[in-house]
């Protein structure tokens, strides 16, 4: 994942986040800023509002967190990740059902949704970490220990079957031909 974009200022984005931080119960509709292309490929359209919709999640959450709060490292992140916050700052919107901004993995091959608010530490360490795609889903896995998510499991197997996908090309190694 190239993540570039998060060093660069958005201007329309920062200004519309900037409106919604200045209104008393504001709602933003962030998806205003997207130009979805003109495609009769109705697939290609929704995978690519999702992956608009995930980038400006990320960008928001990057700069509340890293610019607004001040958060250098991710463990200052952590200590200020709370509800409070995310309500002060108009993060919780990115942590609902009903949106589904935020996912890992790939769209529409069993992507994995983070929509609670204590998925919010999950973000922050992809975001602080800048991970790829399977550091991502590591991250997942080993952040959701021990609590009873079905999506767990699904994103365990997804990873299973994914590396498998990437072995078939001879793009990992095989178990036992690591050179």
């Amino acid at each position: 994942m190239d993540w570039s974009y998060l060093d660069k200022p958005n201007y329309n984005l920062l200004y519309m986040y900037a409106r919604a931080l200045g209104k008393e119960g504001g709602e933003v509709h962030y998806q205003r800023l997207f130009d979805i292309p003109q495609t009769d490929n109705e697939e290609l359209r929704e995978m690519y509002y999702a992956e608009e919709r995930r980038k400006t999640a990320y960008y928001i959450i990057w700069f509340a967190f890293r610019y607004v709060l001040e958060c250098k490292t991710l463990e200052e992140a952590r200590w200020n990740a709370n509800r409070e916050i995310m309500k002060k700052l108009k993060l919780n919107r990115f942590f609902v059902p009903k949106y589904k901004y935020i996912f890992i993995g790939a769209y529409g091959l069993n992507e994995i949704y983070l929509y609670r608010p204590e998925d919010l530490n999950i973000v922050l360490e992809i975001l602080y970490n800048r991970y790829e795609f399977f550091q991502q889903l590591e991250c997942y896995i080993r952040l959701t220990e021990g609590t009873n998510r079905t999506s767990r499991n699904r994103c365990i197997k997804t990873m299973q079957q994914y590396k498998e996908m990437l072995r078939n090309a001879d793009i990992l190694p095989r178990k036992g031909n690591v050179k």
